[in-house]
């Protein structure tokens, strides 16, 4: 399977080269200019200098729809992991108040659906408002404001105000802002509580709600760094590092401890002996091969297009960053150090 997920990665890495050089050559021809004045590399490259090309190409259509949707697939991952909550241990928590035989197949279609539908209303919304401050200031779309943070704190605040019967849509957006931290809050402690209460059910069962309080009064104090005068940089610090790369690491090592480790075969029997029937060749290829190859090469890739931190012109010092990369490390180091406890605790020998 290593072998299988290296090749494919070396495979696809080669091909997109293949792809970028020719397109880049075939411009170069049409224009009349050398390849390396046809473009150099950065976001120009992707969202510049790409879709031109496309047009220039017969079926230009069909290319720029395969385009595009890479583009699409290339950013997925973060959304997907942000809105859906994939690897934060919510999806679990509130699953293990199912009872046995409840229809986990029916309710994975309606919280997907419900999750697509959500961000596509949530995507219009945003940009149709983004659309609208362009006009009124007369500048691209790309400059009003950059993705982070400070779009939902700084423009979109200062967008409100640009709009007819601006306290009323202040009022709903800053709501919005309310109850969309409120229930994500609801849900991360719920999975902390539920975690170390299953971990020590004979002390703190019985005082779930002492502790569930301990929880939310220290949660409550490691917040207030982001109410400081530099909380606004603290707070992209963790947009950046908390779930970014840790986050795909804790996802790829659950899915190949429960297909590889635990075996496909023991997890099909036990869905058949919850649901009646086992997963069908899709979920299971996906399990076994697709998720795991994907989420691989999005992993490599958000290293290899790696780039520091920065909030407006400030650029984040290199104390920072290292802050920022331990943090995210923090999470991934939960699982050899789990592990090591796991083997530590059984009885024999480290081979046995």
């Amino acid at each position: 399977d290593t072998f299988i997920v290296t090749l494919g990665n070396a495979i696809t890495s080669i091909l997109a080269g293949f792809a970028i050089f020719s397109v880049l050559g075939y411009m170069s021809q049409e224009l009349g200019v050398p390849v390396d004045q046809v473009a150099k590399a950065g976001p120009g490259l992707a969202f510049v200098v790409y879709p031109q090309a496309m047009t220039m190409l017969p079926l230009s259509p069909f290319w720029s729809f395969l385009f595009f949707f890479m583009l699409l697939t290339l950013g997925l991952d973060s959304q997907i992991f942000y809105s859906l909550g994939v690897g934060f241990g919510g999806l679990l928590t509130f699953a293990s108040y199912n009872t046995f035989h409840q229809n986990i197949y029916r309710d994975t279609f309606i919280v997907t659906l419900g999750n697509a539908i959500t961000s596509i209303l949530a995507g219009f919304a945003i940009f149709s408002v983004l659309g609208y401050m362009s006009q009124e200031l007369g500048v691209p779309v790309d400059q009003v404001a950059k993705a982070g943070p400070g779009l939902a704190f700084v423009v979109y605040p200062q967008a409100m105000t640009m709009l007819p019967l601006s306290p009323f849509w202040s009022f709903l957006f800053f709501f919005m802002l309310l109850t969309l931290g409120l229930d994500s809050q609801f849900a991360f402690l719920e999975t902390i509580v539920t975690a170390v209460t299953d971990e020590f059910p004979y002390y703190l069962r019985p005082k779930k709600v002492v502790f569930s309080g301990l929880i939310c009064v220290a949660m409550y104090l490691m917040g207030l760094i982001l109410t400081t005068e530099g909380g606004m940089y603290w707070l992209v610090l963790l947009d950046d590092y908390s779930a970014s790369f840790g986050l795909m690491v804790v996802v790829i090592t659950t899915c190949l401890a429960v297909t590889r480790v635990y075996g496909i075969r023991r997890f099909c029997r036990d869905i058949h002996m919850m649901l009646g029937f086992k997963p069908g060749l899709y979920f299971r290829a996906c399990w076994l091969f697709l998720s795991p190859a994907t989420l691989l090469a999005l992993l490599v890739y958000s290293i290899v297009k790696y780039q520091p931190s920065e909030y407006g012109s400030y650029r984040f010092p290199a104390w920072a960053e290292l802050l920022g990369i331990l943090m995210g490390l923090l999470s991934c180091l939960m699982i050899p150090a789990g592990m090591l406890v796991a083997v530590l605790q059984e009885e024999g020998s480290l081979w046995e």
